[in-house]
């Protein structure tokens, strides 16, 4: 389950104790104690930076206890890193990468995606609309 389902489902559980259950002290506290942690669930996905990195033409950290973003530290570092969506249809057939190893195996379009997004899921990589769904 993700963290943004877990949310959903935090809230879906304070609105039935809302909505049908009587609402006695303990009860209001269950309700606000479920739409908290659901609102911490959602602040702590969102991605903010919490240092910046100075790096150099390689990417390669080269001093990292930059608060402020300036030209010197240019490179986000996050607690964990931002979600990673899916790649696009158009994103992996224009990947030289991707293409160059098919033109070795000779698989049908489809089935490249299809492994694309095996290796996706894999790695965690899932479609945050469907994930809503």
């Amino acid at each position: 389950m993700t963290d943004k389902a877990l949310a959903a489902r935090l809230r879906e559980h304070a609105n039935l104790h809302r909505e049908h259950l009587p609402q006695d002290h303990e009860q209001q506290q269950w309700t606000a104690d479920l739409d908290r942690a659901a609102d911490l669930i959602d602040s702590m996905a969102q991605a903010e930076p919490v240092a910046w990195a100075a790096t150099d033409e390689s990417g390669t950290v080269v001093e990292a206890l930059g608060m402020n973003q300036s030209r010197r530290f240019d490179t986000a570092l996050y607690l964990a890193p931002p979600a990673r969506e899916p790649l696009s249809a158009e994103q992996v057939f224009a990947d030289d990468g991707i293409m160059a190893a098919n033109a070795r195996i000779g698989l049908p379009l489809s089935e490249i995606m299809e492994i694309t997004r095996a290796v996706e899921q894999a790695h965690g990589i899932v479609d945050r609309q469907e994930d809503a769904a």
